[in-house]
């Protein structure tokens, strides 16, 4: 709205000053805005739209390896920190995917016993494949990961971690390709990307394979990040081979 305009008395003209009289002043029109033109104006500062932060899963089952034997404390605080009620973590030292050996069950004997015992788990995830790389042929990495995911729940969401083993890195290359491809053909399967981190300092010990204490505290996080992004509904595999 603009201010209201008044004459001026001057004495130029006879006004005030001379001893004259004041001039009227002229009558001013204040424009008017429709209230369809005020309620198209847009508001300088708008507040940020809502955010939801999605429900962690109820429960999680983890099946691993000795990585995940070092990392357990680690990976259990960083799900319950998420919020996740319930953890049922199953690891051995010197587990494969699916072959026994030396009184260790294997990954996939582990997974259908959990899965009979443990309540059909919201999320799974599995951290295997690191003591089936060596001599491993691809045909056959490939069908020991299709025999574990087939003790698992039809349709569950699994989050599989891929390998790392400084001294054959050719061969976990061609491992942990293996897994996207099957993990490509499994909507439901993503994979968490171990491997980048394998040359990362003070994660890995000198045998290039295990955890340092930095080295469990990346792997949890890692682990934690994956179920909170499939909770959302937003993971995928990453691209790379590893």
């Amino acid at each position: 709205m603009r201010p209201r305009h008044f004459l001026l008395c001057l004495t130029a003209l006879g006004g005030c000053a001379a001893g004259g009289a004041a001039a009227e002043p002229e009558p001013t029109t204040v424009p008017t805005v429709a209230l369809a033109e005020l309620a198209a104006i847009e508001p300088l500062t708008t507040a940020p739209p809502p955010t939801t932060v999605p429900p962690p899963p109820a429960s999680v089952a983890i099946i691993g390896d000795s990585l995940t034997v070092a990392a357990e404390e680690q990976i259990t605080f960083a799900l319950e920190a998420l919020g996740v009620g319930a953890i049922v973590v199953d690891a051995e030292e010197g587990r494969r995917i699916n072959h026994a050996t030396d009184g260790v069950t294997s990954g996939a004997t582990a997974a259908d016993q959990l899965a009979a015992a443990a309540g059909d788990p919201d999320v799974w995830v599995v951290a295997l494949g690191t003591n089936d790389i060596p001599g491993f042929g691809p045909d056959g990495y490939r069908a020991d990961i299709e025999a574990l995911l087939a003790e698992l729940p039809s349709g569950a969401p699994v989050i599989w971690v891929d390998a790392w083993i400084e001294r054959r890195i050719d061969e976990t290359r061609a491992a942990n390709a293996v897994l996207r491809e099957v993990a490509a053909e499994h909507p439901d399967v993503t994979v968490v990307d171990w491997f980048q981190f394998g040359d990362d300092p003070g994660l890995i010990i000198d045998d290039g394979i295990h955890l340092a204490d930095a080295g469990q505290e990346r792997f949890a996080e890692q682990v934690a990040a994956a179920v909170l992004a499939v909770s959302a509904g937003t993971s995928s595999s990453p691209a790379g081979a590893g």
